[in-house]
């Protein structure tokens, strides 16, 4: 079992490095990705959290074939939302719930909610806490 070391820290890096590491792949394919920048911080395991990020982005990546995934962090209240768009295949109604993905506990993550936007179009959502002293903050 991995022990998590959980740490406030900005966003930006971990999505930099992302970024950098995804872009070839984007680039093979002749698809458009896009890592918005953010200046948020947050508290997870800096390890963990990337894993799971990393994860998102290559199944968004590796489902589309045209278009683009688009990537944004956001202020939700008291956490950041992680949110990950593509135009890929989508995720037939049938299988919509048995794709949600699964607790992300062990990375300092709540359970994210996913919500399909049209047939070809799936958003990613997963929300991560803010540090203890930024919480209830306006960002």
């Amino acid at each position: 079992m991995i022990a998590p070391n959980f740490m406030a820290f900005p966003l930006e890096p971990l999505l930099a490095g992302l970024r950098a590491a995804f872009v070839p792949t984007a680039r093979q394919k002749n698809v458009r990705f896009v890592v918005a920048s953010s200046p948020l911080t947050v508290y997870s395991d800096p390890a963990l959290l990337e894993r799971v990020m990393a994860n998102s982005f290559s199944n968004a990546l590796r489902y589309t074939d045209k278009g683009g995934v688009i990537v944004a962090c956001r202020p939700a209240g008291r956490d950041v939302r992680l949110e990950v768009w593509d135009s890929g295949i989508g995720i037939p109604a049938a299988h919509q719930e048995a794709d949600r993905p699964r607790s992300h506990a062990h990375a300092g993550l709540e359970p994210p909610a996913v919500a399909p936007s049209g047939a070809s179009r799936r958003r990613r959502l997963m929300h991560f806490p803010r540090p203890p002293d930024h919480q209830g903050r306006k960002p």
